[in-house]
Formats: C-alpha cells, structure tokens, sequence
C-alpha cells in the first residue's frame, strides 16, 4: 500500500513539474500570464497545422473561463 501512495505522490510532482515547463514554455516574457502572441507563436512551432484563429478561439475560452 505505501509503495502505491509514494508511486502516486510522484507521479503527481512529475505532473506538475511537467505543466510547470509547459506553461513557462508559453509565458516566453516571464510576465506570469500568456500573452496571444506568445500562444500563437508556441502552436505554431508545435503544430504548423494549426490556424491562428483556432489557437485565438482557445485563448479566448481560457479568458471566459477566468471571469
């Protein structure tokens, strides 16, 4: 049982250490917020594929949501 909990525990510090870097990767400026530019620039090296438009639509759920 105590190995599961750590296992858990870790995978849990992985996960924020992971959604840590993903979010310091898009707030390339350090402000402490992501800039649309800066998505936009992050999708693009990412995923070439993806339209502008598409990108600002989900930048601007992530707004609505934050209201």
């Amino acid at each position: 049982m105590l190995v599961r909990v750590i296992k858990v525990v870790v995978a849990s510090r992985d996960a924020d250490s992971q959604l840590r870097a993903i979010y310091q990767a898009f707030d390339r400026q350090g402000l402490g917020f992501i800039r649309r530019e800066d998505a936009l620039h992050v999708f693009h090296k990412v995923m070439p594929s993806v339209k502008s438009h598409t990108v600002e639509e989900v930048r601007d759920t992530w707004d609505q949501g934050l209201q």
